[in-house]
Parts: structure tokens; C-alpha cells; sequence
């Protein structure tokens, strides 16, 4: 901006013609802008103390043009905007001075009223068009954003939404597995209570076998083991009882295996496991009689049991019939 007259300054020649109203006032726009011309600038410079209320319409002026500065923040523009304002200023500046005689002198300046308000309006057009330039680019730019940011909102909604569908999905299967589990607990209880029923109905059945029938010992066939067992055979029945005792425990996936023994081939008597003290039952129905048997023994097998015995025996017997 050009810088003004210290207050009270006059011309040195105080004889000049003293300006009309109209003629000062519409030179403060672009004399703010720093559109003026020298002798425009001049002419504002000597006689702006002259005419009542200029100071104010040109400190008017200024705020105006420091709001407009501020008004957006810095950006980049388009870059065929460079080159557009500084053609129409071009095309604006040469209308002007076609339109404008030169100033012989400020004490000259009279009768060319009609020049000023259209150079005002050339500038304050510019100015305008500069603004709606920014306007319509910062338009497009927060309409870009809104549109993103919609869709960005729409994104993180539908996620929330599949992440919500999931969680409760989660807290379906956890239920279901936390009602299983329960189940699962019982059924074990359920199993504990009819296993220790069965054990109960064995001993019975092994004592009663015991004191009606025959009696085998088998005797440890390992060096140094404490393992035995006792069969008893009830042969109007059909029905044999053994009865393990300090057997080594073996792994979940293993069981112990009675063996019938004729002529040197076994036949499966069935499977059996045994508690932390290495005691466990077996009842079998060989489907006929023990005297039908020369040998019996006890092997570890795989848990399902297997066709012939695939490890050493832990006890064995000799059946001797008289």
C-alpha cells in the first residue's frame, strides 16, 4: 500500500485547484490496491486532507483489503489462474490509460470525473473475480472432502456393523461351547458314578465267582515286577473275573489286554485299565469253556485293542485241567 501524507500536509503550491468530492473518492480503491497510477497516486497523496471523510473511507478501504487478504487460507490455485489475472488486469490497465488523459500537474486534474469511477470498478471487478476464483475452488475442494469423508464414514459404519455382527456371533459360539463344556462335565460325573457302579457289580460278581468256581493265580513274567492277578471261572455259567493288582499305569492312549492261549494261538478276552494302585477288573464270556485253554496272559495295547499281542506280557498262566 502507498504510504499517505503526514496529517495537515499541503501541497507547496496552495494555489492548486482543490478537487471535487467525486473525483478523490473514486481513486481511494484502487489507490489502496496500489492499482493507481503515479499521477492517480500523486493527486490522492496532495489532496486526501481536502475532502471531508476520505481519511475514513480510505482506513475503510484498508481493512477491506487486509479482510479479503485473510480471508482463505494460503493455497496453491489453479495454474491457468496466473496467467488469466494477469491478462485481464493487462486488458484493464490499457482500457484505463486509453480511457485517462495524462496529468499535466495536479493543479490540472478537473474535468475528468468520468475516468475514476470506471477504473474503481475495473479493480473492484478484479478483485471480485480473484474472490469467486478461490470461492469456487475451495467449493469444490470441501465438496471433494464431504464426498470422502461420507464414504470414509460409510466404511468405518459398515465395519463397526460386520465387527458387531462377529462379536455377537463370538458370544453365540461361547455360549454354545460354555453350555457343551457343562454338558461334557456332567456326562464325565455321570460316567465316574456308572463306572464306579460297575466296579462295585464286578467285585460282587468276582466274590461270588470266587467262592462257586475255579481259581487261577497269574504271576509276573517280567524279573523283579510286583504285578499279579487272580481269575475266577464260573464254568455252569461261562463267566470268568480277572483281577489286576500292581499293574504299571500306562499312557491315556494304551489299555491292558487278556489273552486265551490254545496250542499257541490267543484269542482276545477283552480290555481292561487300572486305577493309580495298578488294581482294575475285567469280566469275559470266552464263549465256551476254560478247559477248552492251556494258557492265559495280560499285555499293554494301543487303546482300541489289538489283533495278536504286539509287547512282552505282565502276567501269565498255565491252565493244567485234570
Amino acid at each position: 500500500m502507498n504510504d499517505l501524507p503526514p496529517a495537515g500536509a499541503r501541497s507547496p503550491d496552495e494555489s492548486l485547484t482543490p478537487p471535487t468530492d467525486a473525483q478523490l473518492l473514486a481513486l481511494l480503491p484502487a489507490f489502496v490496491l496500489g492499482a493507481a497510477d503515479p499521477e492517480e497516486a500523486t493527486f490522492v497523496r496532495l489532496h486526501l486532507m481536502d475532502v471531508h471523510g476520505a481519511e475514513d473511507e480510505l482506513a475503510a478501504y484498508g481493512r477491506l483489503v487486509e479482510a479479503l487478504h485473510f480471508a482463505a487460507p494460503p493455497v496453491a490455485p489453479p495454474p491457468a489462474l496466473e496467467a488469466r489475472l494477469r491478462a485481464a488486469l493487462a486488458d484493464a490497465s490499457g482500457e484505463g490509460r486509453r480511457l485517462a488523459a495524462p496529468l499535466s500537474s495536479p493543479s490540472s486534474y478537473t474535468g475528468r470525473s468520468w475516468h475514476w469511477p470506471r477504473l474503481a470498478t475495473i479493480v473492484t471487478a478484479a478483485a471480485a473475480a480473484v474472490l469467486l476464483v478461490l470461492n469456487l475452488w475451495w467449493f469444490r475442494e470441501m465438496t471433494g472432502l464431504r464426498a470422502e469423508n461420507t464414504q470414509l464414514q460409510s466404511q468405518v459404519t459398515a465395519q463397526a456393523t460386520a465387527v458387531a455382527v462377529q462379536q455377537t456371533q463370538l458370544a453365540a459360539q461361547q455360549q454354545q461351547i460354555d453350555t457343551q463344556r457343562a454338558q461334557l462335565e456332567m456326562l464325565r460325573d455321570q460316567e465316574a458314578v456308572l463306572a464306579g457302579t460297575v466296579a462295585g457289580q464286578n467285585d460282587l460278581l468276582a466274590q461270588v465267582v470266587a467262592a462257586a468256581g475255579e481259581n487261577y493265580t497269574m504271576t509276573p513274567a517280567q524279573g523283579g515286577s510286583a504285578a499279579f492277578a487272580t481269575v475266577a471261572w464260573l464254568d455252569q455259567a461261562g463267566i470268568g473275573v480277572l483281577r489286576a493288582d500292581n499293574f504299571p499305569p500306562l499312557p491315556p492312549d494304551m489299555v491292558y489286554q487278556f489273552w486265551l492261549i490254545k496250542d499257541g494261538v490267543r484269542t482276545s478276552g477283552g480290555i481292561f485299565t487300572v486305577d493309580g494302585n495298578g488294581r482294575g477288573t475285567l469280566v469275559f464270556t470266552p464263549g465256551g469253556s476254560l478247559d477248552d485253554f492251556d494258557g492265559m496272559g495280560v499285555t499293554p495295547e494301543p487303546a482300541s485293542g489289538s489283533a495278536g499281542p504286539t509287547a512282552p506280557p505282565i502276567v501269565t498262566a498255565t491252565l493244567q485241567h485234570g
